[in-house]
């Protein structure tokens, strides 16, 4: 082969290696902002995915956030109320199947709830970790604050007499418990970066406390329901 035709070869080879680099580059960037994206909690990713469509103005922007945070804390907010529902009725279901099952089949079930609460346990604490730059220390002691506070760890346990509302006290208690242990184990710049990522996060770290937007969505101060889908104006 010619030299020509080596030089050729050399910035061909080069130039495919440059595409492929960029491919796998873009592809991971797409892949980085896709994971970001779903990691959100759902009220985050709503204001994103709607700022992302509408492009407000830098003058509006200032409007459109007040509008679409307010509105995307009552979406969190109902998310809240349902995952603690289905939670609860999940609770008397173990319950009612635990005096049908036989030994071996309660086995099998108890096991299986316990390693989604584990996959759970340890998902919560990787994104502490990351957040909050823990020691190896700090994220064992937080594991076994989750293991002994967790909401749902108790196999089979009698369900709440009240049914939803008190076991939606239940996991208020508990969460409340889990805030505090936590905080103690880390110094104080991490609890203030933690104080914030439970703003950030309420839905990941469990719910919080205050006033709730029941039936009908009530904003503060308003005494007037706003109206159901369907409803005329």
């Amino acid at each position: 082969m010619t030299p020509r035709g080596k030089s050729g070869l050399v910035i061909l080879g080069t130039l495919l290696i440059g595409i492929l680099i960029g491919a796998l580059g873009s592809g991971a960037l797409r892949q980085t902002r896709r994971h970001r994206f779903h990691s959100m909690p759902p009220d985050m990713r709503f204001l994103h995915f709607v700022k992302r469509v509408v492009k407000p103005t830098p003058e509006q922007e200032k409007a459109f956030d007040a509008i679409i945070q307010r509105r995307s804390r009552q979406i969190a907010e109902i998310n809240e109320q349902h995952e603690t529902q289905i939670l609860a009725i999940f609770d008397s279901l173990r319950t009612e199947l635990s005096s049908l099952l036989t030994d071996e089949q309660r086995v099998r079930l108890e096991e299986r709830l316990k390693q989604g609460i584990s996959q759970r346990i340890k998902a919560k604490v990787a994104e502490l970790a990351r957040e909050l730059s823990l020691t190896e220390v700090q994220q064992e002691k937080i594991e076994a604050i989750f293991k002994q506070r967790m909401p749902g760890r108790e196999i089979g346990r009698p369900p709440s007499p009240g049914g939803p509302p008190d076991f939606r006290e239940h996991m208020r208690t508990q969460w409340e418990k889990i805030h505090a242990e936590i905080e103690a184990v880390l110094t104080p710049e991490q609890r203030e970066k933690y104080q914030d990522l439970k703003h950030r996060h309420r839905f990941l770290f469990g719910p919080e406390s205050g006033p709730h937007f029941h039936r009908g969505l009530r904003e503060p101060g308003d005494t007037k329901a706003h109206p159901k889908p369907g409803d005329r104006p």
